[in-house]
């Protein structure tokens, strides 16, 4: 992604003051948009526009009027009205459009604008109906809207204010979503090796100075090389140029970040007068998450082709910088859209082009070869990037979520079944909503599952709140100074005073004793302590001894009734709840307290607590309901509702059936009609969530999208294998076992493999591994995006036990020294099966499956009966012994 921050300000002060973005327009294919508006001050009358053009040649000159090019289209975003030259109506905001013949008139009005709130505009272009999906957000307003843009593929943004001065900041994110399809050289398994050597030192950014030195070369290559047979796949003779890599590892990112770096110099061409020198931490500014590893590769990548820079070099602390003297280099970012585009043209002048090249490796051959196990790599949940739509939707909610100002029941609910990513989608929401510096926000985590019972629950609840209100004891001075504020919110001063007034009484008694009575100084602070004692000792006993049935006289016609202690626990900690809560934050009239030195130590207190509930659904079912209504319970206080918004994630199946479970005599007595039942479970949800959000299925398209992302670091090379895949290694006999029990018979052994004939071939190095074959990844795609009711979570088990599956394989055929058949043609069919015993939920399925056709070998084919490939019998009882290990449950 490149986010890019630009101010738009008037020009000048007359009725043509548009401030237009600089440069070549922006390209809307294979594009996502996103324009955050942030006017500064408040404006009254403000404008933004997108002018949108059929060619790159936009004919716009606003300052010789805005619409008199009719071949434009625009969409505008409009704050105010203007009547003779003055600005009113400050709270309205309407989209409007010109030249769409289908409309005509402001699109909406929204009268409820808060003047200088935050404006959010998502654009991107559809191309299977040729239209520009468009939406727009402020506080509580939104609007969506598909427009027919046919044969629009540019446009411009600008901005004015006709008569008056205006200034808006405007963060620009444009995301690249582009599937990088490129022309396709057939390379023998010697060129894949040789260009996987390459590519494998230069990810790890190992560099030599000249190609006979990489370890391994010599076994590839032990007679003649000549590297022009390797060009344009590689450069020079020992760097691999991104076609080549295109070739090894097509799903790697470096092609989208390639393509932002380039984009991200053409927009810094653009809006800066005079720029000679790009480094990579002006990179870095603009492309969140890239690393300066990530920029060194680019920059060399870049060095293959002509007029990107004129130089560049390494400074003392490592970062690095291009250079551009010539307009030769000016002129290739101007013209430059697309990686896509630009490298297909250049191949085209090398004579490449998809016509001529074609992928039709023959991939049985790939069984005289080694083939080598995939290291494992699990990626943190911090460092997957946002895919699915999941960072759009959670800015959506975050604005929601911004408005939402003391309303009762504040609690939202994230629905979607297990494994979808309901968490994931709340770190995502927790990282908007801390973006946004408008309302500070303390996150506060509950596992609901832990404590199921209700008095435990409220108990385990006020815990969470209160240990993050008190934070880490470690900050000695803040934990207990937060925790004499709370007490002193519970206890009220009345034991300190007292406590105060013992010890002056006490020490002054000690001073009078000591001191001459002449002191007058001494004497009367003594005397009036000692007097205040002695009184207040007094008072003490006369009510005590004499004074309780006035008293009980009195609190008969003054008190009222009163069952409070008869409230439980729940009540007492819900009190304390709300004492807990007005401590952490104060109401606005009390923030002066906090100040100066005290505010120091402390620590600035939160506008809200956001309190996000987990594992709901995976109490018991006749729990989950009391939970909720507990959690309803507080947010009908006042003074929480204030201070605290609840998200729950749950999946929404098993809280209908607990909603069912409570209401049963309801629902199944009174009410027959199923449409009724939904309808009032509907009902009862409405009243538990104020908002709710449901991450559906996954279509096809956003199957392939995650697992892009999750395989993209599995398929870099290395020579380091886990822990994990090495010690099951290890933990194999020779002899074969199904079962693990020691009862079991083993079915097959290396003698049998070698009493039928297995062709052996040498062993590899045990602890090589290599990326994913772009075979691989065909097949992982393809069986996935055809994977009804697939979750992330399923998604990444397959996947992980797939990678499990083929590196025990490996070392299985390996130390029997045979052909593993199933890393050529049987591939396709190794899939297929660990698809289908994963979706059979029961390991027991692949154990009856392996006696049947050890003792009846002629169900083997019966088995493979229409599939393109058949496996002989030992390699299949080979692979159930595997599966079995892998698929566990």
């Amino acid at each position: 992604m490149i986010r890019l921050n630009y101010t738009f300000t008037n020009q000048g002060l007359g009725e043509y003051n548009d401030h237009v973005f600089p440069g070549v327009p922006f390209q809307l294919k294979d594009k996502k948009y996103r324009f955050t508006l942030q006017p500064t001050g408040l404006p009254v009358f403000l404008r933004f526009g997108i002018a949108l053009s059929k060619t790159e040649e936009i004919d716009f000159a606003p300052q010789n009027g805005r619409y008199n090019n009719a071949n434009l289209k625009f969409i505008e975003v409009h704050q105010g009205d203007l009547k003779e030259k003055k600005a009113r109506s400050s709270n309205k905001l309407e989209i409007d459009t010109y030249y769409f013949s289908e409309h005509k008139g402001p699109r909406v009005t929204f009268q409820e604008y808060e003047r200088g709130s935050i404006i959010d505009i998502w654009i991107q272009y559809d191309p299977s109906n040729e239209t520009l999906r468009y939406k727009l957000t402020s506080g509580d307003n939104t609007y969506e809207n598909n427009f027919s843009i046919t044969g629009y593929n540019f446009f411009k943004i600008f901005a004015w204010a006709d008569y008056h001065e205006f200034n808006i900041d405007v963060q620009i994110e444009i995301e690249t979503t582009t599937v990088y399809r490129f022309p396709k050289r057939n390379l023998s398994n010697k060129d894949i090796r040789f260009l996987n050597l390459l590519y494998e030192n230069f990810a790890q950014g190992r560099e030599y100075d000249s190609v006979v030195k990489i370890p391994g070369f010599a076994e590839i290559f032990p007679g003649e090389f000549n590297e022009k047979d390797y060009q344009p796949l590689i450069q020079s003779d020992r760097l691999i140029t991104l076609w080549g890599i295109w070739h090894i590892n097509p799903g790697w990112d470096i092609f989208l970040k390639f393509d932002e770096v380039i984009l991200s110099i053409k927009f810094l061409m653009q809006t800066n007068a005079i720029i000679d020198v790009v480094r990579s931490s002006d990179l870095q500014k603009i492309i969140p998450g890239i690393t300066l590893q990530e920029i060194k590769m680019i920059f060399k990548l870049m060095s293959y082709f002509v007029g990107f820079s004129d130089g560049g070099g390494t400074q003392a602390d490592g970062t690095v910088h291009i250079k551009f003297s010539s307009e030769q280099a000016l002129h290739q970012y101007r013209k430059y859209r697309s990686l896509q585009e630009y490298l297909n043209q250049y191949l085209e002048r090398l004579g490449i082009t998809n016509e001529m090249e074609s992928d039709n490796t023959d991939q049985s051959a790939l069984g005289d070869e080694y083939f080598f196990k995939t290291q494992f790599y699990r990626q943190r949940l911090s460092d997957i990037e946002p895919v699915l739509g999941v960072k759009e939707l959670a800015a959506d909610m975050a604005a929601i979520i911004y408005g939402m100002q003391g309303d009762n029941g504040q609690m939202i609910g994230v629905f979607g079944k297990w494994g979808r990513g309901k968490t994931y989608f709340i770190k995502q929401l927790w990282k908007e909503l801390k973006a946004r510096h408008t309302i500070l926000f303390e996150k506060v985590e509950y596992q609901a599952w832990k404590y199921q019972d209700t008095p435990a629950s409220w108990a385990y609840l006020y815990e969470r709140l209160c240990d993050a209100y008190l934070g880490d004891k470690k900050n000695f001075l803040r934990y207990y100074a937060r925790l004499f504020v709370l007490n002193r919110k519970r206890v009220g001063w009345t034991p300190v005073w007292k406590m105060l007034i013992t010890i002056i009484a006490t020490a002054s008694i000690l001073v009078l004793i000591s001191h001459s009575i002449k002191e007058k100084v001494t004497f009367w602070v003594g005397a009036t302590s000692v007097f205040f004692a002695v009184i207040s000792g007094i008072y003490h006993q006369i009510t005590k001894n004499y004074s309780t049935k006035a008293i009980e006289l009195i609190k008969k016609y003054t008190d009222r009734s009163s069952f409070k202690a008869s409230l439980g626990i729940q009540a007492d900690i819900h009190e304390e709840l709300v004492k807990l809560l007005k401590v952490w934050i104060p109401a606005t009239k009390e923030v002066k307290w906090y100040s100066g030195l005290f505010i120091w130590l402390y620590g600035k207190p939160p506008d809200q607590v956001l309190l996000v509930v987990e594992d709901l659904d995976r109490c018991a079912e006749d729990k989950i309901i009391p939970h909720i209504d507990a959690l309803r319970v507080m947010l009908e206080n006042d003074e929480v509702v204030k201070r605290l918004i609840i998200i729950t994630a749950i999946d929404e199946r098993i809280l209908r059936n607990a909603i069912r479970k409570k209401y049963h005599a309801l629902l199944e007595g009174e009410i027959s009609n199923s449409t009724n039942v939904d309808e009032l479970i509907s009902e009862y949800l409405d009243k538990l969530f104020i908002s709710a959000i449901k991450l559906g299925d996954l279509n096809n398209q956003q199957k392939e999208e995650y697992l892009k992302v999750l395989f993209k670091n599995d398929i870099v090379a290395t020579t380091v294998i886990t822990d994990t895949i090495q010690q099951v290694a290890n933990d194999q006999t020779e002899a074969i076992v199904i079962s693990q029990s020691t009862n079991e018979q083993n079915i097959y052994t290396r003698a049998d493999a070698e009493k039928n004939g297995a062709t052996a071939i040498p062993a590899k190095p045990d602890n090589k591994t290599e990326k994913l074959t772009p075979r691989e990844i065909e097949l992982l795609t393809k069986t996935i995006s055809n994977w009804e009711g697939a979750t992330p979570r399923r998604i990444s088990i397959f996947y992980y036990r797939y990678l499990l599956c083929k590196n025990l394989l490996v070392d299985k055929y390996a130390r029997l020294n045979i052909v593993n058949p199933w890393q050529g043609n049987g591939l396709e069919t190794l899939f297929q099966l660990i698809r289908q015993y994963h979706d059979d939920h029961n390991p027991d399925k692949i154990l009856i499956e392996a006696r049947k056709v050890h003792k009846q070998p002629a169900a083997l084919k019966e088995t493979f009966k229409g599939k393109s490939f058949v496996p002989e019998l030992t390699d299949y009882l080979f692979l159930l012994e595997v599966l079995e290990i892998v698929i566990a449950y």
